[in-house]
């Protein structure tokens, strides 16, 4: 017959296993819940990458059409479309003729100087007020745009104007002609209404004759980069 002290009760055992299995059990929750966290602060959602990616496509898309316009035009366009730019060479943008030394003529290409106002004008209020063909820009917002004039060369026929001073003509001359032709391109306003145009920049890098290895026409020699800069989504 078995004694009284042999019985053992296993209930608080049991419980105290039960408590520890519980605690465990929070604290494998409570380590989950902050490795999650902070891997949510460290990778951004997905609708936030979602939009980036569809604002980078918008921005390639309007830095495109520019250069396509500007090639149907016979101006012979490149599009950086990493840096968002869309570059021109000057002798198609400029007419300069030499009737003697007192003579000199410099000018913009009339043709060339509209096309190029119509083009960035155009897209760019695509992005202010879409009318008629315009994509349809949903995270895409007017930053700035900007000139920038690098001369190479000057006419052969000019060796008195330095080739600093013949930059500043061909910038004139030009920026001049696109704005007689689009005034507006010049007042438009950015996402943040302040002026969209950051004016025009000037870079002359003189090129020795026969460096590159081609055989160098006496002209100008250069080109005209239109840039673009996008507020993000």
């Amino acid at each position: 017959m078995a004694q009284d002290g042999d019985n053992i009760d296993f209930k608080p055992f049991l419980d105290m296993a039960i408590g520890i299995l519980f605690i465990l059990l929070i604290l494998i929750a409570s380590q989950m819940f902050f490795q999650r966290a902070a891997s949510e602060q460290d990778t951004p959602p997905q609708d936030a990458r979602q939009q980036r990616l569809a604002w980078e496509k918008e921005a390639l898309l309007l830095v495109q059409r520019v250069a396509t316009r500007l090639d149907a035009a016979g101006l012979q366009s490149g599009a950086d479309l990493a840096a968002r730019s869309v570059s021109l060479p000057l002798s198609r943008l400029i007419d300069t003729t030499d009737q003697g030394h007192a003579n000199q003529r410099l000018q913009a290409n009339a043709t060339a100087a509209a096309a190029i106002a119509e083009a960035v004008d155009d897209e760019l209020s695509c992005l202010i007020t879409p009318v008629g063909a315009c994509p349809s820009y949903q995270f895409l917002k007017l930053g700035s745009f900007k000139l920038t004039y690098l001369v190479t060369q000057s006419p052969a026929f000019s060796p008195a104007l330095p080739i600093g001073a013949y930059a500043r003509l061909v910038s004139s001359s030009l920026s001049h002609a696109i704005a007689q032709h689009r005034p507006n391109l010049f007042g438009l306003a950015n996402a943040a209404s302040r002026p969209a145009w950051e004016g025009d920049s000037i870079q002359v890098q003189p090129e020795p004759v026969g460096a590159s290895g081609e055989v160098v026409v006496a002209g100008l020699r250069g080109r005209l980069n239109i840039g673009f800069t996008f507020d993000g989504p």
